[in-house]
């Protein structure tokens, strides 16, 4: 009877501390790793790539998963026994083993979930930076690299906060990292409208580039403004022409004034 009453009293007081251990467990904010940290110290594995596909090529949007946009993939497996997040910051460079490929710079800031051994894979947001160079394929793998220098960075972070995971973002990238003018930025889809927009970007974030140091509306020159000039035979012509008929006229008058006089 005695073992039957405690049982009574106290599941409830053991029922409540269980409750309140697991609701802790479930609302305890996971702790926060650098992604870069956590691969020096052996805590997960990874594995990037690019997203682009060399055998198919979206009809619509050829920019998504070629040069910006959510174009690397990224697979990740955790050693570890509890669940942290994996940080990825904007403005951190992705490095790829093969040179000819573009440089990326990641443009959009990340936590990446990792369970206690779990795996699983995803995509983020990233630029290339390197005009010249491939494009990310799904065949190539980057790795983990510094961050960019300050204005690179600012500039990251810029297009994350006003929503240019764009063609007009990409090419603000390339008018800091390799000048790019507008006629080159007219071969991957830049018009007078769209440059107006990446020199905005640019200019919000006080870098000059070439573009938006030199850029003319191509439209001005098309049609300018009308102007007038004067050939100096006209000019000297002209002048020649009123000191005559100002010489005719005093003459005039002269001889006017003379037979007016003769006259009284």
């Amino acid at each position: 009877m005695r073992k039957l009453f405690l049982l009574v009293v106290l599941s409830p007081v053991v029922f409540i501390n269980t409750v309140r251990a697991n609701d802790s467990l479930e609302h305890r904010t996971p702790t926060e790793i650098p992604i870069k940290e956590a691969i020096e110290k052996g805590l997960v594995n990874i594995r990037m790539n690019g997203t682009y596909n060399d055998y198919f090529i979206e009809l619509l949007d050829q920019g998504e998963g070629m040069h910006y946009g959510k174009c690397t993939a990224i697979d990740l497996g955790s050693k570890l026994d509890s669940m942290v997040l994996l940080k990825l910051e904007a403005g951190t460079l992705l490095t790829p083993k093969d040179n000819s490929v573009q440089v990326m710079i990641v443009t959009h800031d990340v936590l990446f979930p990792l369970y206690p051994h779990k795996q699983y894979w995803t995509r983020f947001y990233a630029m290339c930076t390197q005009l010249q160079n491939h494009p990310p394929s799904i065949a190539q793998e980057f790795k983990i690299g510094g961050m960019a220098d300050t204005n690179l960075i600012k500039l990251a972070k810029y297009l994350q906060v006003s929503f240019n995971q764009n063609m007009i973002g990409q090419h603000a990238v390339w008018a800091y990292t390799d000048k790019a003018n507008f006629d080159t930025l007219k071969k991957y889809g830049a018009d007078t409208n769209s440059v107006k927009r990446t020199i905005e970007i640019l200019n919000a974030v006080n870098i000059i580039t070439p573009l938006n140091n030199t850029f003319t509306n191509p439209e001005q020159k098309q049609n300018p403004i009308p102007t007038m000039t004067l050939n100096s035979y006209i000019v000297y012509g002209g002048m020649g022409l009123i000191g005559f008929l100002s010489l005719v006229t005093i003459t005039a008058l002269i001889r006017r004034k003379k037979n007016n006089e003769m006259a009284v």
